[in-house]
This record gives structure tokens, sequence and C-alpha cells, in this order.
């Protein structure tokens, strides 16, 4: 059992890091949505080439690494936050 300045140090420290473990929750179901996503045979991924201005290739790649995920991970979910509330050609044919 931990004594009555033990539980107010630990208080003090969820305080402290409250924002830090939002932030974790929010990136963790917006990663298992992706993941969950993923599944779904209409969002399998293709090759496709694109020109990308060099500083976002240089950020996509940096983010990958922070993440240990891959590029290809960083960019869908770039296109799914540009896109979000719009309709896919698949949504409109379901």
């Amino acid at each position: 059992m931990t004594s009555p300045s033990g539980d107010k140090a630990l208080l003090q420290e969820l305080r402290t890091a409250w924002d830090d473990l939002t932030e974790l929750v929010a990136w963790w179901h917006a990663r298992k949505a992706f993941y969950d996503r993923a599944q779904d045979p209409a969002w399998e991924t293709e090759l496709h080439t694109y020109h990308v201005a060099k500083p976002y290739i240089d950020m996509i790649k940096r983010q990958a690494d922070l993440e240990c995920t891959t590029i290809t991970e960083i960019v869908n979910r770039a296109f799914a936050q540009f896109f979000a509330g719009s309709e896919t050609e698949n949504d409109r044919h379901r």
C-alpha cells in the first residue's frame, strides 16, 4: 500500500504525463484503424509513382523511422487525412 505522499506524487506524475498519454492513445487508435482498414481488399496497395517535393520525401522517411513503420503507412495516413470526408469511387458503388 502506498503512503498519502506517495499517492500525491503518483497523481502529480500522471497529471504531468496526461497530455502525452492522451496523444499516445489517439495515435494508437489511428494506427489500429489503419491496420483494420488494411485488411479490406478494397484498400490493397499498388505501386504507383508520383512526383513529390523533396522536403516531403525526407519528412515521410523520417516519420516512418520514428514510428518504426513503413513509408506506405505514412503516405496512406497523409492521404486519408487529406481525403477525410470525401467519397471514393469504391464507396459510391457499395
